[in-house]
């Protein structure tokens, strides 16, 4: 299935090829491409991480099967970095793999690392396409960064829609203090009232924050002050945070007053195995009803994305996949594409090209349309549960937010 779907991705490229005027490539003498990929493979976000080289390896095969059978002689190749999610490893992974004379990148995935490599992207002239990052302030016009993800000024909204549908009227957010997950919060607080949400203060607490207590403590006092005046069942919380949020579910005292309202949550936390692989934090989301969106991926688009995302799986011996991931997938599709037309040496050129190529690429993650600041314009959400299946704790979808219409609905 995927070599099929391989050569119906490409008969479009062969075609559009050999209908332009320019078909020069910058990769004459070695007749390659070379994609660099910077993604998170050990420690926090390490799932994602080992999805996307997945996704990353699959795309660059494909395209390599069908160019050969096609009788065009380039090949591309990828050359891979664990990045860790530290932003200081991710810009130096960026730079060696950029001596090396690599200029187009797939990731990294937070916002707190593609803000490291931006600078070295803009100023020295390469193009850094992250699947997973949402930061707003990274929504900047003409820089060399794209994101195959909606940003944080959608995934927020849709957060706070299904709020309102489950009749909630205040929030206290607790996050990670890095530039995607406070973007979060601070389009939440932004919305606050076109949604008619009453928005706490909230809490941060830093990168590598291990002791919760004081967090946790903050919270508990915003929780009872609201409640003085509130119902439990219309006041919420709302977290942006990554791997660690097991070690504050774990921190939380069984019976505590924090378990008595309903959790939301960033895409950062939905679809975590490790969360499931703790005992404590999986009951402790059940309790809570934590409800966190990920990328939707559109039924349109399911001949495409379904045997993708079942042979990341096999690659990476995961129970279940990504679907960031598959954002990989189109990211590679596209940059090859723009790579054959523009080459990789003219990175305005280059660009120009990415951004004309995704707006008419349809892929994996269905339309692929860029915004002014070069993020995808339009995005899905399948929203997340731990729920009890045959007696064992599983992510379960139960909310669907459509990217097209701005509606949000239960399905479970």
């Amino acid at each position: 299935m995927l070599k099929l779907i391989s050569k119906m991705l490409l008969l479009a490229l062969i075609i559009l090829l050999f209908s332009c005027s320019d078909t020069t490539t910058t990769e004459p003498s070695s007749k390659e491409i070379h994609i660099g990929g910077l993604f998170t493979m050990s420690g926090n976000l390490e799932s994602l991480g080992q999805d996307s080289k997945a996704a990353m390896e699959l795309a660059i095969d494909d395209a390599n099967k069908f160019l050969a059978e096609s009788g065009i002689d380039i090949k591309v190749r990828g050359f891979y970095e664990d990045t860790e999610l530290n932003p200081e490893k991710a810009k130096a992974k960026m730079e060696l793999l950029y001596s090396r004379g690599i200029r187009i990148f797939v990731g990294p995935s937070a916002s707190s690392e593609v803000s490291a490599v931006k600078s070295t992207a803009d100023t020295k002239g390469a193009v850094v396409i992250s699947h997973y990052s949402t930061a707003g302030s990274l929504a900047i016009a003409g820089d060399n960064v794209f994101r195959f993800c909606p940003t944080d000024r959608i995934q927020a909204p849709a957060v706070m829609k299904l709020m309102k549908l489950d009749k909630k009227t205040a929030v206290i957010p607790i996050w990670r203090d890095d530039a995607g997950n406070a973007g979060l919060v601070e389009s939440l607080k932004a919305n606050k009232n076109l949604y008619s949400l009453q928005v706490s203060d909230g809490v941060s607490y830093q990168a590598n924050e291990t002791d919760f207590s004081n967090s946790i403590a903050e919270l508990r006092k915003q929780l009872q002050s609201l409640l003085q005046t509130k119902q439990k069942s219309e006041v919420c919380i709302y977290t942006a945070s990554f791997d660690e949020i097991i070690k504050l579910f774990d921190q939380i005292p069984e019976n505590d007053i924090l378990t008595e309202v309903n959790w939301y949550g960033s895409d950062g936390i939905a679809l975590n195995l490790q969360l499931l692989n703790d005992v404590k934090a999986a009951k402790f989301a059940e309790k809570v009803k934590l409800s966190c969106p990920n990328l939707g991926l559109a039924e349109s688009a399911k001949l495409i994305w379904q045997p993708i995302t079942v042979a990341i799986k096999q690659k990476t011996g995961n129970s279940d996949y990504n679907p960031y991931s598959v954002a990989v997938y189109d990211a590679v599709w596209v940059a090859v594409k723009a790579a054959m037309i523009a080459g990789t040496t003219d990175i305005e050129k280059f660009k120009n090209t990415f951004i004309l190529e995704s707006s008419q690429h349809f892929g994996a993650t269905g339309r692929n349309v860029l915004d002014v600041n070069g993020d995808k314009a339009i995005g899905d959400y399948w929203f997340y549960e731990v729920k009890s299946v045959n007696n064992k704790l599983n992510w379960v979808k139960t909310a669907i937010f459509d990217g097209n219409t701005g509606i949000v609905e239960r399905s479970l």
